[in-house]
């Protein structure tokens, strides 16, 4: 986990072949097919493009739009492994129905399936521990097969000057002010993607639970759970704002008052701020950032940061 999050800035300089191409970018609709940390990429695509329209699709089946929306919409099936079964599925049925999906994976199952069906595919690299690291590699190949050649451009330059090095010293700072409690990671709606990738992140390699929530959404229900109630829970948390000037000034007044409120029902606040020249490279240095804080969390609790022990069980018991 260490050395792939140290080496996360060469996968933006990952160079995709489409085979069994050229893939047609011409849909209404970006469907994007995923679990887990392999559908994290399209929640970016998101923030460099907010104008495209993206369905992020995590279950079986199809999503439920007609038939001939899914005829007119890109189709992406994304697996890391390319065992996952929620994706093979959701492949099955666009063969099912006479479509024929675009393929991201590194492997497996969806691989073969892909070279069974002469499916346009990208194969990326599999030398990355986890989907949740490898966000850098699905972004590419999702750049690539969706004919956006600005946004190859723009993670060319970014990995030019993302040091993921440099980003460590932060994780620690969050680390050390996070350590044994439960993190609420609020962000605004615009940067939900990135509250999200944290949530996984830190779910994942520090096997600890996240509440993860957006404003100004938050401040209509969550936020009242946290008032003072003797009988009721006295669970520790510790709030995660993530702070980004862009953010309308409203919403920058809710975390204040948020973060002002909480402190007096005990619950105090660590903060970061997004940094960077463009708001890709912004998402991108704050992902890193969290990939560290997990990391030092699962030291600072004793856990392998590598493995997800609970997820390979659950997997061995689905088989069975």
């Amino acid at each position: 986990m260490y050395d792939s999050i140290l080496q996360f800035a060469q996968q933006l300089s990952f160079k995709p072949e489409i085979k069994n191409g050229p893939v047609k970018a011409h849909g209404k609709k970006i469907i994007i097919a995923g679990m887990g940390g392999s559908n994290l990429s399209g929640g970016l695509l998101r923030i460099f493009g907010p104008s495209v329209d993206v369905v992020l699709h995590r279950d079986y089946g199809l999503p439920s739009f007609q038939q001939n929306v899914l005829a007119e919409s890109l189709l992406i099936a994304s697996s890391y492994s390319g065992n996952t079964e929620e994706t093979l599925d959701f492949l099955e049925h666009t063969l099912r129905i006479g479509l024929r999906p675009a393929v991201i994976t590194s492997g497996g199952k969806l691989l073969a399936r892909a070279q069974e069906e002469r499916l346009p595919y990208i194969q990326i690299p599999n030398n990355v521990i986890q989907p949740r690291v490898a966000v850098g590699l699905s972004l590419v190949a999702l750049a690539a097969l969706t004919g956006r050649d600005d946004l190859i451009g723009e993670l060319s330059r970014i990995a030019t000057v993302l040091v993921p090095s440099a980003e460590e010293a932060e994780g620690k700072r969050i680390t050390d002010a996070l350590s044994g409690f439960i993190p609420l990671v609020y962000a605004s709606n615009q940067n939900r993607s990135i509250a999200y990738n944290w949530k996984i992140k830190i779910n994942e390699t520090a096997k600890t639970p996240v509440f993860m929530n957006v404003f100004p959404e938050l401040n209509h229900n969550e936020f009242a759970s946290f008032a003072k109630n003797e009988k009721g829970p006295q669970t520790p948390f510790k709030l995660l704002l993530i702070r980004d000037d862009e953010d309308h000034e409203r919403i920058q007044k809710r975390m204040d008052i948020t973060a002002s409120l909480l402190s007096k029902n005990g619950i105090s606040a660590v903060e970061t701020s997004m940094t960077g020249t463009t708001r890709l490279e912004r998402a991108l240095r704050l992902l890193v950032r969290a990939d560290w804080t997990a990391y030092h969390l699962a030291l600072s609790y004793g856990v392998n940061p590598d493995n997800i022990p609970a997820i390979e069980e659950f997997k061995k018991r689905m088989v069975s």
